[in-house]
């Protein structure tokens, strides 16, 4: 999300935030400027001026309330209610990510908010970032993007409930060690100010995103990510009774937790199976895993929580680099899920991926192939491109 640019006081803040930029110009400089020549410990005078920054950007945001009163659901831009920028939905598949337009899925663990942040991390891991480039140009953005990621998850933090910041922000970061412990001792998300926003109950993220769409209106895109689709040319206004029936069984799929995950990789394509071959329909299956933290560049097995895994289901096509295809008949759903669900020995396994899985080594998988992108091309036409199966597994 970001804050509404022209937010409060005739555009007194706006001028406000403009001028703390300009004062921080030289603590914000980024791991970029120095190129190939940054050297391997080049990182540390850029995590320095990025721990100052924070410093005083939590001051500055003190002084903003003091004067303003606290952050509100109003200071977050609303796209105009139509404008699907004003929400991104971003979601990470091991080394690849794909960022959609507006509220996607259930409500997230963590969440950014603040477009200069979002401005620096493109300056920081795109254009800035030379992928051919020495291991410590390789490395400083990396270790840099954790203060990013700090900043914008402390702009998200100020518009909670004050006494619950704190918990919020240790749910993120747990067994944490090195320089980032530093950031859970000493608070950077003005901790000693409430929120604006009125919350009525204790599951204050979902009730802070309920009231956020209301807010954005169209532009956070439709209520249910199952019984309607993010590509508009996807969906009717009223789904079919077929659409209806294959929607009760991907609200299943979404609701597993947990070992109930453990047969889907990261990333998968799913075809339903129906009279209508050209037209069958495909869902996305995300498996959100559960971390402890991601303040660490490597390890992360030893940093999952798998009983914390959980499943978006999307209609349409989300990701470029798909771990692995189904291809399910439509009367076959309630038998795929339960397998999902409870198959674990290695027959059960095998029972599961053989009858409904396309392996690498199934001769026929060029076929599918060939089916899903010219699939997607109906979807999305010369933005589909191709699906990369680099990452394609033989499970």
């Amino acid at each position: 999300m970001f804050f509404n640019p022209d937010r409060g006081s005739g555009g007194k803040i706006a001028r406000q935030v403009n001028d703390f930029l300009i004062d921080e110009d030289p603590t914000l400089q980024l791991p970029g400027a120095a190129e190939d020549r940054i050297g391997l410990l080049g990182w540390r005078k850029y995590d320095d001026l990025a721990k100052s920054y924070l410093n005083a950007k939590d001051a500055f945001a003190d002084q903003l309330i003091e004067e303003h009163g606290p952050f509100r659901l109003g200071d977050i831009w609303d796209g105009d209610r139509i404008n699907r920028n004003a929400a991104l939905t971003v979601f990470r598949h091991f080394d690849s990510a794909t960022v959609v337009k507006g509220l996607v899925g259930d409500t997230p663990l963590t969440a950014w908010v603040d477009y200069p942040i979002f401005e620096r991390i493109h300056y920081l891991l795109v254009a800035g970032f030379n992928v051919y480039g020495p291991v410590g140009h390789q490395l400083a953005p990396r270790m840099y993007m954790d203060f990013l990621r700090m900043d914008a998850e402390n702009n998200f933090l100020r518009l909670m409930p004050a006494d619950q910041r704190q918990k919020m922000h240790d749910q993120w970061y747990q067994g944490v060690f090195g320089k980032i412990i530093t950031f859970i001792d000493q608070p950077y998300f003005s901790a000693g100010h409430e929120t604006g926003i009125n919350f009525t109950g204790s599951d204050y993220k979902r009730e802070f995103f309920n009231q956020l769409r209301d807010r954005l209106g169209g532009a956070a895109g439709p209520v249910d990510n199952i019984d309607h689709c993010i590509e508009s040319e996807l969906c009717s206004s009223e789904p079919a009774p077929l659409q209806q029936e294959i929607a009760i069984q991907m609200h299943r799929i979404a609701s597993l937790k947990g070992k109930e995950t453990d047969l889907l990789p990261e990333m998968s394509l799913l075809r339903i199976r129906t009279a209508a071959a050209d037209d069958d329909p495909v869902y996305t299956l995300l498996v959100n895993k559960g971390l402890k933290n991601v303040a660490v560049m490597f390890a992360e097995n030893l940093r999952r929580h798998p009983e914390k895994d959980t499943v978006t289901v999307v209609p349409g096509f989300i990701g470029s680099y798909p771990n692995f295809f189904f291809s399910v008949e439509k009367e076959q759903l309630t038998e795929f899920i339960e397998l999902l669900k409870t198959a674990r020995s290695v027959a059960d396994k095998e029972k599961f991926y053989s009858r409904f899985g396309v392996r690498r080594s199934n001769p026929e998988i060029w076929r599918y192939a060939y089916w899903f992108n010219a699939r997607h091309r109906k979807y999305r036409g010369l933005h589909a491109g191709l699906f990369d199966l680099n990452r394609y597994q033989n499970l």
